[in-house]
């Protein structure tokens, strides 16, 4: 029964047969297979030593375009990610930059796979800004999570939280969409706030 158990061990951990060589991806039409695969770092990983809970939150944290992460692990080494992505409502530009943002106010890169047009164009002198404390979940527990990493207890994996921005924000952006003509881009400034530019050029707040 030994000698079994050491042949089973030295089979599974060596055998190709046990490493992840193809990954099936669900939900995901937005993002590139190789990218979801190289960053969930489970190419050539051994199956049984998959943790799916890790391979989610890091798949989160570097896509904030998928609003779920499933991972589900088959034996001998075959994985599926399923996700749920987010559908934006909003492209909005600044600088030389442009992000997608969806009704909930989560922000996201534009990636060449997501179709924009028909989207409502907000044109900016800054970033989204950033939304009102009291919309930001748990803030003791972010707090709380502050004060760890600062101690050195933690790595700080938990304060890279997806970026967002005030969904009134959004919301009201859409809502000014229907009063303004056809084909009209918003603008946002720091400043003056919500508006739109007119055929003359001129910006109304």
């Amino acid at each position: 029964w030994l000698l079994l158990s050491v042949a089973v061990i030295l089979l599974v951990s060596y055998d190709p047969i046990y490493r992840v060589s193809d990954i099936r991806l669900e939900g995901i039409e937005h993002i590139h297979a190789g990218d979801v695969a190289l960053y969930s770092g489970l190419q050539g990983q051994r199956a049984y030593a998959i943790n799916p809970a890790v391979i989610e939150e890091r798949l989160r944290k570097a896509f904030p375009d998928l609003a779920e992460v499933n991972v589900r692990v088959g034996m001998p080494a075959g994985v599926t990610i399923t996700a749920t992505e987010r559908e934006p409502v909003i492209e909005w530009q600044y600088g030389n930059q442009v992000v997608l943002i969806d009704r909930d106010g989560y922000i996201f890169p534009q990636r060449d796979l997501v179709e924009t047009d028909g989207l409502l164009v907000v044109v900016s002198d800054m970033a989204p800004p950033a939304p009102p404390p009291e919309l930001l979940e748990d803030i003791e527990e972010i707090r709380q999570e502050v004060e760890e990493w600062e101690a050195g207890e933690t790595a700080g994996q938990g304060l890279l939280r997806p970026a967002r921005t005030d969904p009134a924000l959004i919301e009201a952006a859409l809502n000014l969409q229907t009063y303004i003509p056809a084909e009209t881009s918003l603008v946002f400034s720091h400043y003056d706030g919500l508006g739109w530019s007119d055929s003359r050029g001129w910006n109304v707040y």
